[in-house]
């Protein structure tokens, strides 16, 4: 899995399709994402692509991925879990003319 932090505040994650034979006819893709080492999920969520972006997240926080293939005979198993952190803040610079 390719995990790419986009800005301060998101995270890209990419994943491979699953092997020929353990695809069961894999309609779609189910995620979640959880702050590292909770319980809590931030964001669950189904895709047909084999990529996500999750935005507004928070800057220079670590959080953990998974994700399984959806088929029309059900769930497969979770991925390992991945971990991830955003980058640091983004700086502005605004400039005045007078």
């Amino acid at each position: 899995m390719d995990i790419t932090a986009v800005g301060s505040s998101s995270l890209k994650f990419v994943w491979n399709d699953p092997m020929c034979g353990t695809r069961n006819g894999e309609l779609s893709y189910r995620y979640e994402l959880r702050g590292s080492g909770s319980d809590f999920v931030i964001e669950a969520s189904e895709t047909d692509h084999m990529s996500v972006t999750i935005q507004e997240l928070v800057a220079n926080t670590e959080y953990e991925f998974k994700v399984a293939a959806v088929s029309s005979i059900g769930q497969g198993d979770f991925s390992s879990i991945v971990r991830a952190r955003t980058s640091g803040e983004d700086f502005f610079c605004f400039c005045y003319c007078l």
